[in-house]
């Protein structure tokens, strides 16, 4: 079998495994995976590639982490698919340092696949381990490489949060209330403001420019009730400037 076969036989496997993971209804339930591990042969690499995924499915990270070390030297061109995984399954071990390193094999790999998730799940892993320095420049990094990156408004909340844990109290209130004001739409603006709340962080209040672009924005995801009572916040602060401005 040669490399291109080889690469497809075990990203085949994968796939048939986490075709459904995002979808709560058809996600593989433990027995369906118990069952599926018991007929995994491990008499190709692909196979115990295959086997690694559902140990990691089934929580029993330190079987899959010792199944996928053994791997590397069998699989040279699935690395980075190896490292994600090692990474994942340590992450399932809180060995969160050794993951984060793990993560960064993954997209430093030869050819990877996984750049810009590998980073954001090493960035993540640094969380954990408390090195939220560190993460928040792996995150910084990642969206200067991908502007557009799908998943900006979740980054850009934990590069907020490391702010917070590194007490960095008024940066973090700017970048929480920016991510309220530029993604309005997102589940990561309903946490950054649960997050102003909580905290009870006091950014700089947003001026009626920015307060209508929010409402466009909120047009723009046809969320049209918010984005209505967001242009009549905008109308009220106007005229009562118009009225200070006249006394």
């Amino acid at each position: 079998m040669n490399m291109g076969k080889c690469r497809f036989a075990a990203l085949a496997g994968v796939i048939v495994l986490v075709g459904g993971a995002d979808r709560a209804s058809s996600a593989p339930r433990p027995a369906a995976l118990a069952k599926a591990l018991a007929l995994t042969s491990s008499k190709t690499p692909e196979s115990r590639l295959f086997r690694a995924k559902t140990l990691l499915k089934l929580s029993r990270y330190r079987e899959a982490y010792k199944t996928l070390s053994k791997l590397r030297k069998k699989l040279p061109h699935l690395n980075d698919y190896i490292y994600m995984m090692k990474g994942h399954a340590l992450v399932g071990m809180k060995r969160y340092r050794a993951a984060a390193l793990a993560f960064h094999v993954a997209a430093a790999s030869k050819a990877s696949n996984h750049v810009d998730e590998a980073r954001k799940q090493q960035a993540l892993a640094l969380m954990r381990a408390r090195r939220y320095a560190a993460a928040g420049a792996i995150l910084r990094k990642l969206l200067k490489s991908y502007p557009e990156h799908q998943e900006r408004p979740q980054i850009e909340l934990q590069i907020a949060i490391s702010k917070l844990k590194r007490r960095r109290k008024r940066q973090a209130a700017a970048a929480l209330q920016k991510i309220w004001l530029e993604h309005p739409a997102s589940k990561a603006a309903e946490k950054a403001r649960a997050l102003l709340k909580k905290r009870k962080l006091k950014p700089p209040p947003p001026t009626p420019a920015q307060l209508l672009e929010r409402a466009y924005r909120l047009r723009r995801a046809k969320r049209y009730d918010q984005a209505l009572k967001q242009l009549r916040q905008v109308a009220r602060h106007r005229r009562f400037a118009d009225k200070a401005r006249f006394h």
